[in-house]
């Protein structure tokens, strides 16, 4: 935050908020530790001493503030530390070996991380704010401490926006809710997410955000009583039933209000849930006890049950989730949870050193549980591009998520909208890679169906299978499946480039020494070889994919024998004109009769879609004895509804091949049957 003149600024303020601070430690932090913090206040004090906010405050009242909206995560003494210390670089010349040899390594550290992300200097504002994304999660990757401590920047920031310019108010603000509101959601910080998500609202919004304001104060009175007599009714039934509860009530957000007027295009006077209940219980039994007896209370609304405590969310939440019809037949939510399930939702990951300090170990803490972040590294040194990796970690990281089974009960969590084949690449590469089709909940479904939480997926998989096709980087949803279906074509790609490459020379003596030989998989394919010597494999050229009846020649390669192309093969064609030396290597080659193999081909049938239509089709290609290895038919489109059925055959020859594309032709809803080569 740009820092002003100083003008009759009284600065004793600090000494208020610091025995503030003081006050609130008790409890919290023992004595000695409450000096150590104080030095690191009196250090930054001398050092941003003269120093104003625009607000015209004294520079030193900013750090406090961190520290205090720190010390409400109950964090660890380094990082108040770090928390108050925290622009003494940036901002006042201090060097890093200072605060080493003044406060540690650790908390060096820390201020060293928050200053690298502070010290951004590019040309464009757009540049300026990927770059400063992408050090901010590099930083969380290393500490996630060095992000508490910018959050709390940024949420003290964003409290005294208001004297800032217009303009660079809502820059910021845009700035927090595509960043740091995205982050604070992704550590589980909700308090400190919904806080900037009101801010936000009310600087890139300010009518609606003024608006809303004045009609939720206008209910809140009556809302608040309806919550205590809400709440006094389950705790007395609960008691009654033997199950101690403890029950909250927040209101939710004026953001959230916003988003979903915008989203689900209601008024504000036709969204009643503008509450949620938190009934809190001694186990996870008593969880779904309570949640029993809550349904015979009041009627549940169907499909708005969650259960995030045997599902968890990635950043740790657990809890049970239920909207009912309340008396006045306005529905409002219930979440229940257990004590220490509430310390993580209210706190996220800072409930890692809340437990710490009290001497409680859990099993599993959030930072074993976040894979995710273990991502951030490995992006980090594979992706150059700061919007490569932006873009990356906002489709996988910032994205809503759902969950699904594996037939022996695994739950795998996808980004919402993800298909069978993303499932398939979660589970392992080669199973994405061998994939030829899906079943949900035991019924078979396309490859580019969508994904809904809870349902069971199962992956059909061929051994035989080619691999992925290219037509999959249209709908699948994952940037790491895309890119593991990338690096396979440029694997292959490359892998076929190499052995066309290869410069062997024939010797003189073996060029123009006719014969014909069947040889190995020669038998098998039916083809003839004219003008080579040797023992030598034969095998068919992947990117054209020839056929008997198509136009062939034959290239020598070193480790896969003679690799058969068609003439007109686009690969083979500008591997020729690249490298004229290449010709030596190519041989005459023919088809002929007594081929006992299955060669694959790749169709597509362009179709007006009608019920019955694929089966139809299908039952043609099983009466010439052709087997399917993939198909993919996207959902129709326009008042004609057309799509294209893109197939992948084994066929045993030619003549099978043509009689299917005639008996395909002369179906009235097929428009157009064209074989590819992709």
């Amino acid at each position: 935050m740009d820092k002003g003149e100083a003008k009759e600024v009284d600065f004793s303020q600090d000494l208020l908020l610091w025995e503030k601070f003081k006050e609130k430690a008790k409890g919290k932090i023992i004595e000695k530790d409450i000096n150590f913090l104080e030095k690191a206040y009196l250090f930054a004090k001398k050092y941003h001493e003269g120093q104003t906010r625009k607000s015209g405050e004294p520079y030193i009242l900013h750090p406090l503030n961190v520290a205090l909206i720190l010390l409400s995560f109950n964090l660890d003494v380094p990082t108040l530390a770090a928390g108050i210390l925290h622009d003494v670089v940036e901002d006042t010349g201090v060097s890093i070996d200072t605060l080493k040899e003044k406060f540690g390594k650790e908390i060096a550290g820390l201020v060293d991380g928050v200053t690298k992300i502070s010290q951004i200097k590019f040309l464009s504002l757009e540049e300026r704010k990927l770059e400063s994304l992408r050090k901010v999660l590099i930083a969380m990757a290393t500490d996630f401490r060095v992000v508490f401590i910018k959050l709390a920047d940024r949420l003290h920031n964003m409290r005294t926006l208001n004297f800032l310019p217009p303009e660079k108010r809502k820059r910021i603000a845009r700035e927090t809710l595509e960043i740091y509101v995205p982050l604070a959601h992704r550590l589980g910080i909700y308090s400190l997410k919904w806080e900037l998500e009101d801010l936000c609202l009310k600087y890139l919004e300010p009518e609606i955000y003024q608006d809303l304001k004045v009609k939720v104060s206008r209910k809140r009175e009556e809302r608040e009583e309806e919550i205590e007599r809400i709440k006094e009714k389950i705790e007395n039934f609960l008691k009654d039933k033997g199950i101690i509860c403890r029950v909250e009530g927040r209101a939710k957000n004026l953001y959230s209000i916003y988003r979903k007027m915008k989203y689900d295009n209601k008024t504000f006077e036709e969204i009643f849930d503008l509450t949620a209940l938190r009934v809190i219980v001694p186990t996870v039994t008593d969880c779904y006890k309570a949640l029993g007896y809550i349904h015979t209370l009041w009627k549940p609304v169907p499909g708005r049950v969650k259960d995030y405590i045997a599902i968890p969310k990635p950043n740790g939440y657990q809890s049970l989730h239920t909207t009912v019809i309340g008396d006045r037949g306005e529905p409002f939510e219930v979440q229940i949870r257990t004590e220490e399930m509430h310390v993580r939702c209210e706190m996220g990951v800072a409930a890692h050193w809340a437990y710490k300090e009290k001497g409680k170990k859990l099993e599993e803490t959030l930072l074993n549980k976040m894979n995710w972040i273990r991502q951030i590294s490995e992006w980090q040194r594979t992706i150059p591009s700061a919007k490569e990796f932006i873009n990356r970690v906002k489709e996988d990281l910032f994205s809503d998520e759902i969950f699904v089974f594996t037939p022996k009960g695994e739950i795998i969590n996808l980004p919402k909208g993800a298909t069978p084949v993303d499932f398939a690449y979660k589970i392992h590469t080669e199973i994405g890679h061998k994939c030829i089709g899906a079943k949900v909940n035991g019924r078979i479904v396309p490859l580019d169906y969508k994904l809904q939480t809870g349902e069971r997926v199962e992956i059909l998989v061929s051994k035989t299978s080619p691999g992925p096709s290219r037509d999959w980087l249209k709908f699948v949803k994952s940037p790491s499946t895309r890119e593991k279906i990338r690096q396979f074509f440029r694997r292959k790609e490359r892998v076929e480039i190499e052995e066309e490459e290869e410069k062997e020379e024939v010797k003189e003596e073996e060029k123009g020494i006719i014969f014909e030989r069947k040889i190995r998989r020669g038998n098998k394919l039916g083809i003839v070889v004219s003008g080579v010597k040797g023992n030598l494999l034969i095998n068919l050229a992947k990117c054209c994919t020839p056929i008997p009846g198509d136009e062939i020649i034959g290239y020598i390669t070193k480790g896969r024998g003679i690799v058969i192309h068609r003439r007109d093969c686009k690969n083979l064609l500008r591997l020729l004109a690249d490298n004229p030396e290449a010709r030596n290597k190519l041989v005459k080659v023919e088809w002929t009769e007594g081929g006992k193999v299955f060669y694959p081909v790749k169709v597509d049938v362009v179709v007006k879609d009608t019920p019955g239509l694929l089966n139809k089709i299908t039952s043609i290609i099983a009466k010439y004895g052709i087997n399917i290895e993939s198909i993919h038919a996207p959902p129709p489109k326009g008042k004609e509804r057309l799509t294209t059925i893109h197939l992948t055959l084994q066929v045993p020859g030619d003549r099978a091949f043509s009689q299917l594309v005639n008996d395909l032709t002369i179906i009235p809803q097929v428009v157009e049957v064209k074989r590819t080569y992709k």
